[in-house]
């Protein structure tokens, strides 16, 4: 009998999901895995994976795309033969099993230098067969009935797809390079059908690196040692058996694998925690990321002196409380609703309606203080609790609901209230009837004059600002508090590993109560005597636990739970009453708490990660204005983006000294109030100031940071970062004592989003006065898109517009032909007509692609086209066209594009333009000031252009109330939200037309929270451009936009199919750039500049007349600099290696591309922990700052874009441009290096040119003629850990194209 067990796919699964290595080595070696498999949970779950399993196989059987074979194990010619008999060109083969091919792996194990490792049988759940011609394409398939693709679902499909290459033969089966995993619908498997769009794939080539490296060098090292040198530790996700060793860091609760790691690391440097002092805040300046971590996994007061409760409590075997203020848990209530919700897993997501009949919340209520109707009231708010759609049942397990009665009416008293009130009623004078249905939404039934009801208006309005109660609530205090998750922020337990409330009571209240387990047990026996029984004493425990914690914090209960327990309310403000409306309202209400929470998470501890500055004394700026010069001392400072001559006062600053015992003062800074303020205050203003709490108006002042330089200390000769800020304080305010220690943190500066929910529910009344969609184009666009865009924009048939835009353009054609200056401007290229021939007859049109494809360009020349066709068919009435988009910089870019445009042709004397003299463009900077249109006929044949943001295009359309706008163009759409364009669509007529133009690939607007998508409605949570672009139920078909059958399946656009263009030429990028570029799209572009020689040439030049080379960087950059330059000319090189892109896959398979290079950077430390990220990023800078002067060096009059991942990076980088060029000289420098004046910006992906986008491409797509990428191995060769988010695979198989179609080379940088 073999004295080891062949392990599965399934076991290295597991292994991945529990990360014990102790639990792999006791199945290989026969010692029993320690994990109980036959809990009732555990049974669940894996019956719902077989439901959902039979589920599909009986979809895809009635589709007639499914082989079932016999269970028997199968060897290659069998499986072989069952394809080749099956004719069908795509079907799925079910039921097969086959074991692994032993003698290979033998084989490269011994290669590897190992012992092999035995395997024993497969079973994927589907194999996927494709025939492409002569040849047979195959994937495997795995079923799961989980909510998303998880990293332990990747290792089983890795491992199925590597064990078949092996069995199947090459020569005519290959395997499409994918694995994927089908999850069963959002809303569940027994409500709707399956579908292809739930088969998440990914490329096997991204998990290749670290799946080889875990099967064929971690996995034989594990099962190879002696069972007590098997690393191990009690992580969450472990429930072994072994008992506790001294010592261990699984003394601890709750430390996961890399958590330990980063104590480890911590134990490497320092053998106990700090004893002073001085030691201590030298551990924080040498290594500030470990040691960040390390005091929060420790518990560490952000100021030193109070040791660590979590080493105590391991120690002591004591529970040890948490010295810091928490607002989320209150110090006290009037009654107390314990909830104790234990999720089926074969009804997931089904709490309430699977077991609502059984689990019914039996509650333990606590009459603190007893009130008249109590029990009534109790009643009716647990009802109405769970009708609220927005309690947030599926994630919570163990709940405590804090609800405070009051014996007056129950009112909603929420923040949001006010908010809206005090928007309504600065919107000054409104209709008697928009009054009486403000007050009628909520709850006030209005009779009155105009003057009597705003009176009404106004009562509310301070009777909503006194009803939250006596005391002040810090923070926002949740309906629902998750006792498990308070408690562990409260206490530090004595208790190793995974704690739950079991092991809670033993150790806090010594008794023992069931567990989940236990209880789904009964539940699943219908036991409900016993059911009943496990339910009340549990919900009797957790009540204790909460009184426990309590008792261990007295008496210094309220300084540490700040918060006493408020007014129950499930009801969000629903001013709107229309569905679609009511969501976005809620959404944007969601994402102001949501901001306001995450400050005072930060506030209620000192902002413990705030950037620390030492006041030097005072500046005088060139306008006169008092500024003051401070030193970063501590903790990374970031300059705001945006125009600086605007002083938004956006940062808070305090005096650092204050004590631990000392509320913060931030913590009780109110940011609303004065988030929509103009500062310096003047005399109407600052009574919002002087209503904030006094020590704020003492303690704390408001700070615009203006500068930040690097500079040299004149009495130490230090180099240290210079801060200039200024400030503003109240009267009496805080007074800057020069040598003392302050701290900046941010405060919120919103003079938008009132704006936005009062464009929604102006919307809402809109469509309540009408019940007619289509008189609120708003809405109609959200709601039926289809008869948004087939509504006629104009008085003339598209045939007769189509006919003379192809006049036009025939004209500009002509002209261009013959040289005439400025005519090749105006001839628009195919997409791009395609484009303007759609908003020409359409009345809705969406353009579309990436950087560098001439979106402003077309949007800019088909608003002159159309314009000039109007003009020329006789329609003259005034045209009033809005231009917005959400930056600055995107509209200066369609003004000057129109503006250049317009001059081409006023230069044309053969062309008739003497409508341009009557085409006026006007940049909106400031909309309640703007001027108003002229008053004069409709018929006048004026087409005014407003270019602004969509808040001054809403303040100006506020102030010209009857202004109707023909035309509405939204550029950079994937950036605006679709709350946002309420505001500008309020000036549409039924007729109006619009134009919306993005890229789909754009980092969409960054929402706080996460939304449902429901099902059959479009996307109303991210950009107007998500909206209009995809649909969750119309698809596209292939011939649109000419692509394959399984993309045109899953690009799913709106139903009316003309509405959406791309555009796929693109002058930016070279053959190169727009070849990889169109990996990220559906169709090829077509690239309209060639590949550059000059570039070629000047590279070659620097290794003429080379200067004084200071280091091995220098060296390196040079050398690396000079190799690309040999590769574009075609000459040989041995410094970088080719592409291994396959010819076949690239657009000329005779060309390797020469414009994408990748340098693989290697940090090297004598420090046995490694490098650290700081000292990384600092390598990386010092590398990027070598590249720019040679590039500077060698092409003095090109511009250099430096693009960093994060501010971090981009600090650094331009901290050591500071360097050298202080360190010799500017002047110096560029003589030594015969530097030119080139360009370089140095900036966040996000911030480059002004344009919000995340991802990877967009940096490329900022590059015309060379692109040099840095990364490292832990980027190139990303971890499973990494690879289970989906939106991360996506970047990394953009990554993984890149690294394909680059020269590449390897520059290790000591440190």
């Amino acid at each position: 009998m073999s004295a080891k067990k062949p392990l599965s796919a399934t076991n290295l699964a597991g292994h991945n999901t529990r990360s014990c290595d102790l639990y792999l080595y006791n199945i290989y070696h026969k010692k029993g895995s320690g994990i109980r498999e036959d809990s009732e949970i555990n049974k669940a779950h894996y019956q719902r994976g077989l439901e959902w399993e039979k589920c599909l196989l009986d979809w895809l059987d009635a589709q007639n795309l499914l082989l079932t074979v016999p269970s028997t194990p199968m060897h290659g010619p069998d499986l072989l033969e069952n394809i080749y008999w099956d004719e069908r060109n795509h079907f799925f083969i079910s039921n097969l099993t086959f074991y692994a091919p032993q003698d290979q792996l033998n084989t490269r194990y011994r290669d590897e230098g190992f012992e092999p490792v035995l395997f024993g049988l497969a079973k994927p759940d589907l194999l996927e067969i494709t025939r492409m011609g002569s040849s047979i394409e195959w994937r495997v398939i795995d079923a799961k009935a989980s909510k998303m693709m998880k990293t332990s679902h990747q290792v089983q499909i890795y491992i199925y797809t590597e064990w078949l290459r092996y069995i199947l033969p090459s020569d005519s089966f290959h395997p499409d390079g994918s694995a994927g995993i089908w999850l069963p619908p959002e809303d569940g498997f027994d409500l709707h059908t399956p579908s292809f769009s739930q088969l998440k794939t990914i490329d096997t080539a991204l998990l290749r690196p670290s799946l080889d490296a875990y099967l064929y060098h971690q996995l034989p090292r594990l099962l190879s040692q002696k069972h007590d040198r098997v690393p191990w530790h009690l992580n969450p996700l472990c429930q072994g058996s072994r008992a506790v060793m001294e010592g261990k860091l699984g003394t601890i609760p709750n430390i996961s694998l890399d958590e330990e790691r980063i104590l480890k690391s911590l134990l490497g440097i320092v053998r106990e925690v700090a004893s002073d002092q001085v030691h201590w805040n030298q551990l924080q300046k040498d290594y500030p990321t470990m040691m960040k971590h390390s005091q929060r996994l420790l518990a560490i007061p952000r100021k030193y002196g109070h040791g660590s409760p979590i080493l105590k409590a391991a120690q002591t075997r004591q529970v040890q409380t948490i010295p810091q203020r928490v607002y989320t848990f209150p110090h006290t209530e009037d009654i107390a609703i314990v909830l104790s919700l234990i999720q089926d897993p074969a009804l997931p997501g089904r709490i309430l309606s699977g077991t609502r009949s059984l689990f019914t919340p039996l509650i333990r209520v606590s009459f603190l203080r007893k009130t008249s109707q109590a029990p009534k009231r109790l009643s009716y708010l647990l009802s109405q609790t769970f009708s609220s759609q927005s309690f947030p049942f599926k994630t919570s397990k163990t709940l405590l609901l804090g609800h405070r009665l009051m014996s007056s009416r129950k009112r909603n008293s929420t923040l949001c209230k006010i908010i809206f009130f005090s928007t309504f009623w600065s919107k000054g004078v409104r209709p008697k009837r928009n009054l009486r249905l403000y007050l009628e939404r909520f709850g006030v039934n209005a009779q009155g004059t105009i003057a009597e009801l705003k009176d009404l208006l106004k009562a509310e309005i301070a009777r909503l600002k006194s009803a939250s109660g006596e005391t002040m609530e810090l923070g926002q205090l949740p309906r629902v508090v998750v006792v498990k998750k308070e408690v562990g922020r409260l206490l530090a337990l004595p208790i190793p590993g995974l704690w739950d409330l079991p092991e809670l009571a033993n150790v806090l209240l010594s008794v023992s109560v069931k567990s989940d387990d236990e209880v789904y047990e009964a539940y699943r026996e219908a036991d409900k005597t016993v059911l009943t029984r496990c339910l009340e004493q549990r919900n009797s425990v957790i009540f204790g636990i909460v009184r426990d914690v309590r008792k261990r914090f007295s008496p210094k209960t309220r300084e540490m739970l700040v918060n006493e327990a408020r007014v129950l309310s499930v009801h969000w403000l629903d001013v709107c009453r229309e569905p679609s409306l009511r969501k976005l309202m809620f959404v944007q209400q969601f994402e102001i708490l949501s901001r306001l929470q995450d400050l005072w998470k930060e506030r209620i501890d000192g902002c413990p990660d705030a950037p620390n500055l030492t006041y030097k004394g005072p500046l005088q700026s060139k306008s006169g204005i008092v500024e003051h010069a401070f030193h970063l001392s501590a903790g990374t400072l970031d300059m705001p983006a945006g125009d600086k001559e605007r002083t938004f006062y956006d940062f808070l600053l305090v005096d650092d000294t204050d004590g631990d015992d000392e509320l913060p003062v931030e913590a009780l800074f109110s940011d609303l109030p004065l988030a929509g303020l103009v500062f310096p205050l003047n005399r109407w203003t600052v009574p919002r100031w002087n209503a904030q709490h006094v020590r704020v108006r003492t303690s704390l002042a408001l700070a615009d940071l203006r500068e930040m330089e690097i500079v040299e200390d004149p009495a130490s000769g230090a180099r240290e970062t210079k801060v200039v800020i200024r400030v503003w304080t109240g009267a009496g305010g805080l007074k800057l004592v020069q040598g003392r220690r302050y701290r900046t943190s941010p405060r919120i500066v919103d003079f938008n989003g009132s704006k936005v929910l009062s464009g929604l529910v102006e919307c809402d009344l809109r469509y309540s006065s009408s019940s007619n969609v289509a008189e609120v184009p708003f809405l109609q666009m959200i709601l039926d898109p289809r008869s948004f865009s087939i509504t006629p924009p104009s008085l003339f048939s598209g045939e007769v517009l189509r006919k003379e835009e192809g006049a036009i353009q025939r004209l500009f054609r002509e002209l261009g032909n013959l040289d005439v200056a400025g005519a090749k401007n105006l001839v628009l290229k195919d997409s791009q007509r395609e484009a303007m021939r759609r908003i020409l007859t359409g009345r809705l049109s969406v353009v579309w692609g990436p950087p560098g494809t001439g979106k402003t360009y077309t949007l800019a020349l088909s608003l002159l086209r159309l314009t000039d066709i109007e003009r020329r068919l006789g329609d003259h009435r005034r045209k009033i066209v809005f231009l917005t988009a959400m930056t600055h910089a995107a509209i200066s870019a369609l003004v000057g594009k129109l503006t250049f445009l317009r001059g081409s042709m006023e230069g044309i004397e053969s062309y008739q333009n003497v409508w341009l003299k009557k085409f006026d463009v006007q940049h909106v900077l400031k909309g309640s000031d703007h001027p108003s249109p002229p008053r004069s006929g409709e018929d006048d044949g004026i087409t005014i252009v407003y270019a602004g943001t969509i808040w001054q295009l809403y303040n100006f359309s506020k102030r010209n109330s009857s202004i109707a706008v023909d035309t509405l163009i939204i550029d950079e759409a994937g950036q605006v939200s679709l709350s946002a364009t309420a505001l500008v669509f309020r000036s549409l007529t039924p007729n109006s037309r619009v134009v919306i133009a993005g890229d789909s690939e754009q980092l969409a607007p960054i929402l706080a929270g996460s939304y449902p998508q429901m099902s059959g409605t479009r996307p109303l949570f991210g950009s107007i451009l998500d909206c209009v672009m995809f649909s969750a139920s119309m698809k596209v078909t292939e011939e649109l936009f000419d692509l394959g059958s399984q993309e045109a399946e899953e690009f799913e656009v709106m139903s009316s199919q003309g509405t959406v263009v791309q555009l796929t030429e693109n002058f930016r990028l070279n053959p190169d750039m727009g070849e990889f570029v169109s990996t990220i799209y559906s169709r090829k572009f077509k690239p309209q500049k060639v590949q550059a020689r000059a570039i070629a040439l000047a590279l070659g030049t620097l290794h003429e007349a080379v200067p004084e080379i200071k280091d091995d960087i220098e060296r390196d950059t040079l050398e690396f600099l000079v190799a690309l330059s040999s590769v574009m000319i075609r000459e040989p090189q041995t410094m970088l290696e080719p592409p291994s892109v396959e010819a076949s896959t690239l657009a000329d398979a005779h060309h390797l591309p020469v414009s994408l290079s990748l340098i693989e950077l290697k940090t090297i430390s004598p420090n046995p922990e490694g490098p650290g990220y700081e000292l990384h990023v600092q390598a990386e800078a010092r590398l990027g700052v070598a590249l720019v002067t040679w590039l500077r060096r060698c092409c003095p009059n090109e511009t250099i874009f430096v693009a960093t991942p994060h501010r971090v990076q981009r600090q650094a980088v331009k901290a050591a441009l500071r360097k050298m060029e202080q360190e010799e000289g500017l002047e110096a420098t560029f003589h030594r290096l015969d530097v030119g004046e080139s360009k370089v910006t140095v900036d966040t992906v996000e911030r480059l040119q002004g344009e919000n986008m995340g991802l990877f491409y967009v940096a490329i797509s900022r590059s015309k003629t060379l692109c040099i990428a840095v990364s490292s191995k832990e980027v190139l060769r990303p971890s499973l850990r990494v690879l289970g988010n989906e939106e991360s695979v996506k970047g990394y198989g953009f990554l993984k194209a890149y690294e394909a179609r680059a020269w590449k080379t390897r520059v290790s940088v000591a440190v």
